[in-house]
């Protein structure tokens, strides 16, 4: 029997992964967020590709579920080492709500079963038992529950593409709550 589950992370520099199980191997398919240049450093989302991406998936991958992660603007101050204040610009939390509604519409457009997950909640579940911070303790699960899965965004990277991690780590946190589900049933 093969599972097939997808995860996203919406931000710019996220991405979309696929997981399909079966009892033979495990295939995956990634996609880093598309996007493009607008002017200087500025960019946005290519919705017609985010758009084909997605409805590739379901007519080529057809997944269980996929699992969204929820934006959440984050208005309140942080402080950093050195003691500047930094806070979620109005820009950068407006963006944030449009990704998450650009991607929450398309995967309904999509005919795709989704749930949409706070990072909390994902985190806590498929990192539980790990040490290190919030990117090493993902990075650190999709390394040894997907060992083959290419965490890189091209070729010439050397670093592991954190929104592929990520992608990957909502993907699992899909399949967990599926199987929550299933046993339910």
């Amino acid at each position: 029997m093969t599972e097939t589950y997808c995860g996203i992370d919406p931000g710019f520099d996220g991405a979309i992964v696929v997981i399909r199980f079966s009892e033979k191997q495990t295939d995956f398919m990634s996609e880093v967020m598309p996007t493009f240049k607008l002017e200087k450093s500025k960019r946005d989302y290519d919705i017609r590709s985010i758009a084909d991406i997605l409805y590739a998936i379901s007519l080529d991958w057809t997944p269980q579920l996929v699992a969204l992660e929820r934006a959440q603007p984050m208005p309140a101050k942080r402080i950093d080492k050195q003691g500047k204040v930094h806070r979620q610009g109005i820009r950068s939390t407006f963006s944030t709500g449009r990704s998450y509604g650009i991607l929450e519409g398309v995967l309904t457009t999509s005919n795709l079963p989704f749930l949409t997950v706070r990072p909390v909640d994902w985190h806590r579940q498929i990192c539980k038992g790990l040490p290190g911070d919030a990117k090493a303790k993902a990075l650190k699960r999709v390394q040894t529950t997907l060992p083959n899965l290419n965490l890189l965004a091209t070729p010439r990277c050397k670093k592991p593409h954190s929104g592929i991690v990520d992608a990957a780590c909502l993907a699992l946190y899909a399949r967990h709550w599926w199987k929550c589900k299933e046993d339910d049933r």
